[in-house]
């Protein structure tokens, strides 16, 4: 999909451009699927590929990419993948990684 052809399908009050990271299960999944169904376009990242693709089911509005939080460039590689399809993100929504703590402990 090229930057125009989606910014065509984003025309209704139900067409967002959301960004769901670590939407290949639980919540995330749920999310992008509901999105999906609503008519948003949505760009799915995680690492788990072909559980992504079933969320996407062949839909227009979805767009999937393999992506490892913990890999910089994944997470760089998403992003550019996902601005060479549209100018901009209305929401991004971060379901991926798992709690920790920030920064060096002490």
């Amino acid at each position: 999909m090229n930057k125009s052809d989606s910014e065509k399908n984003v025309d209704g009050p139900n067409n967002s451009r959301v960004v769901v990271v670590g939407a290949s299960s639980g919540i995330g999944a749920a999310i992008a699927d509901a999105l999906l169904e609503d008519g948003h376009q949505v760009w799915m990242c995680a690492r788990r590929t072909d559980l992504l693709e079933q969320i996407a089911g062949g839909r227009e509005n979805a767009s999937t990419h393999r992506c490892d939080v913990s890999v910089e460039s994944d997470v760089v590689d998403f992003a550019a993948s996902v601005f060479d399809e549209t100018s901009y993100a209305d929401v991004v929504i971060n379901c991926a990684a798992s709690p920790g703590p920030i920064g060096p402990s002490i």
